[in-house]
């Protein structure tokens, strides 16, 4: 893949559409062509890493591999950490960032995120800082930011960082416990921090906006929940919130809409169908367990 500000003789190559060949039978001036723009395609020691897994080894260092394991390649190799954890592809499928874990030089435990674009070549250091742990990511749709959890001095933080600017991470929240997950589209988290409202009523979920900062508290107190989870279409959420006679899973809408979708005991977890018309999941004390299937039900109001 070539660089977007690849430029010859003072003109810049075209954004498209790009031909995958070019047969000519004579000098190009015969066409009526000046130049022509050779667009590379990397494709390393495994090929161009299509359908390709991420692992990490009993050596805690992270491979890539074909389905069945004929072609396995290093991508940790030349990196001095210790260990290796976390690793995750971005959406364009040709990008792994992953964690590594090993000692600052006063022998103090230390983590840093790495980002390493297949092909091109040895892995990017996109974070470290002193004092700071990260262990935990993700990528946002899009590909052009992560979203990770470290730990730090008296709790857990929140941070975003772009995916092509290293160590420029802007610190979002903090809290402790703290979960996350991405909108479908757009720059904006769903987010549950504090725990359970009951044990702890400064506890709550809200949607954050990456680009302007801005965090809406969602009127719906959190039950026994970590990540809540956006629809495909990202303009309903679902929420685990506490209520008088225990927990309920709700449905709710960006317009303020809430729909009631089973009560539960205990803690709960679900999942959208992929095109977000149904809802499962499963919910239990520990004691007993039950799943549940549902579709928009009770309409509450969202206040």
């Amino acid at each position: 893949h070539p660089p977007t500000d690849a430029v010859s003789n003072g003109r810049r190559a075209p954004n498209g559409p790009w031909s995958d060949s070019l047969t000519t039978n004579g000098p190009l001036e015969q066409r009526g062509l000046d130049r022509v723009w050779v667009r590379v395609r990397y494709s390393g020691a495994m090929g161009t890493f299509t359908n390709s897994i991420a692992t990490v080894g009993a050596d805690h260092r992270i491979y890539i591999q074909d389905p069945a394991g004929s072609r396995k390649m290093e991508v940790t190799a030349g990196l001095s950490e210790e260990t290796f954890e976390w690793p995750a592809w971005a959406p364009d499928g040709r990008r792994l960032a992953f964690v590594a874990r090993g000692r600052d030089q006063q022998g103090q435990p230390s983590a840093a995120l790495y980002i390493a674009d297949l092909g091109i070549g040895e892995p990017m250091l996109l974070y470290r800082q002193a004092g700071t742990r990260p262990f935990y990511f993700s990528w946002s749709p899009d590909g052009r930011r992560i979203a990770f959890l470290a730990e730090r001095q008296g709790g857990l933080g929140l941070f975003t960082i772009s995916s092509d600017d290293p160590g420029n991470a802007s610190l979002r929240l903090e809290g402790m416990p703290l979960f996350f997950s991405w909108a479908p589209v757009g720059a904006e988290l769903l987010v549950h921090i504090g725990g359970i409202y009951r044990m702890n009523p400064r506890a709550y979920l809200g949607r954050y906006k990456v680009a302007t900062g801005e965090l809406i508290r969602l009127p719906v107190p959190p039950a026994a929940i970590e990540a809540s989870s956006w629809s495909p279409d990202g303009r309903r959420m679902l929420l685990a919130a506490a209520t008088k006679s225990g927990a309920a899973v709700l449905s709710a809408g960006l317009d303020g809409s809430v729909t009631l979708l089973t009560e539960f005991a205990g803690r709960a977890g679900f999942l959208w169908s992929p095109k977000g018309t149904h809802v499962a999941g499963a919910t239990g004390t520990g004691q007993e367990g039950r799943i549940f299937e549902a579709q928009p039900g009770v309409t509450l109001g969202f206040r």
